[in-house]
């Protein structure tokens, strides 16, 4: 439920969410499809007019996309 909640936070200020599994970062077509897709739907706002704004993040992102792999492998190696 926290993760709606936030998604629907970001959409409020015209921010598209998307989520990308791990066979899905494999397909580049489909992939790029559907990333420039999200990035149509999404308002563009000029950065003095927006009503966020990026903040720095301490996670490393090479150290958590590489747990998040892991754990998918993980999960995928029981098949479907």
């Amino acid at each position: 439920a926290a993760a709606i909640i936030k998604e629907e936070a970001l959409r409020q200020v015209g921010l598209e969410v998307s989520r990308v599994t791990g066979r899905q970062a494999r397909d580049e077509v489909t992939l790029t499809a559907r990333l420039v897709a999200v990035r149509a739907r999404s308002r563009f706002i000029e950065p003095g007019h927006r009503s966020w704004q990026l903040a720095q993040n301490d996670i490393d992102n090479e150290v958590w996309l590489s747990e998040r792999e892991q754990e998918a492998m993980w999960h995928e190696s029981f098949g479907d």
